[in-house]
């Protein structure tokens, strides 16, 4: 016999005193085997094991052995993906006032406000003649040679001139007399002449604002008007001048005139 045979039989041998301990056993006492929260030293596993020429596995009854070291832990799994968001809390109470910022500097100076300066308009129609005046007084008789009935023009003292220099001469006025002599007493008209001067003497305004005969008062004074009624003649006449407009640097000259006769 080989030995390979031997060893077949030996084995049959085996199985067959170990299996009919095992096989002996009922199924309650397979339930009576102590579960797996049983202390480990009365564990009992059952190994089956499959013979050659045996169609069924055969299973032996054996003792744990002793526990293994514990293995190494395992690496970290993957991270998990992120939850869904949660509700939205409540919103907390309003917060104090924060303090007043610093002031801002200023912006810069906006455009003008003045715009440009419009066309000029058209020149319009002309208006109609007015009506003729009424005829005017005779006139003096004029001067014959050799004779007494001349009228001459006689000029008053000048005032002037009269320079704005810093201080506005806005409504000031002057006045300026001329007195008729001995052989041509009496006065019978007159008025006055001014005269600007200056760089911007074409823009001042100064005009004319009375003249009129009178009885002369003296030197430096003002000549005394005559009245409706009155039986003296004027023997002087007055000029008044007021200023509108001087500009710095200006002048303006006054002198009275009166036209004199016998």
């Amino acid at each position: 016999m080989s030995f390979s045979r031997l060893k077949h039989v030996a084995a049959l041998l085996v199985l067959g005193v170990l299996g009919g301990a095992v096989m002996g056993l009922s199924s309650a006492a397979a339930k009576a085997v102590p579960s797996a929260g049983a202390a480990q030293s009365h564990k009992t596993l059952l190994n089956c094991v499959k013979v050659d020429k045996i169609t069924e596995s055969v299973c032996v009854a054996t003792k744990a052995g002793p526990v293994g070291p514990r293995g190494e832990r395992g690496p970290a799994g993957p991270r998990g993906a992120v939850g869904p968001t949660g509700p939205a809390g409540p919103p907390g109470p309003t917060g104090a006032p924060g303090a007043t910022g610093a002031t801002g500097a200023p912006g810069a100076t906006g455009a003008s406000v003045t715009g440009p300066q419009g066309p000029q308009g058209t020149t319009g129609v002309q208006g109609p003649q007015g009506s003729q005046g009424i005829q005017g007084p005779q006139g003096l008789a004029g001067c014959v040679a050799g004779g007494s009935t001349c009228t001459v023009v006689i000029h008053g003292n000048k005032i002037g001139p009269i320079v704005a220099s810093g201080v506005s001469l806005t409504g000031s006025e002057t006045y300026s007399v001329a007195l008729c002599g001995p052989s041509d007493p009496e006065a019978y008209g007159g008025g006055g002449l001014i005269v600007k001067n200056g760089s911007t003497s074409g823009g001042d305004i100064v005009t004319l604002e009375a003249s009129y005969p009178g009885t002369y008062a003296g030197s430096g004074a003002e000549v005394t008007p005559i009245t409706t009624g009155s039986s003296t003649g004027a023997n002087a006449y007055e000029a008044k001048a007021v200023v509108t407009v001087l500009n710095s640097g200006d002048n303006y000259t006054l002198q009275a005139y009166a036209v004199c006769g016998p």
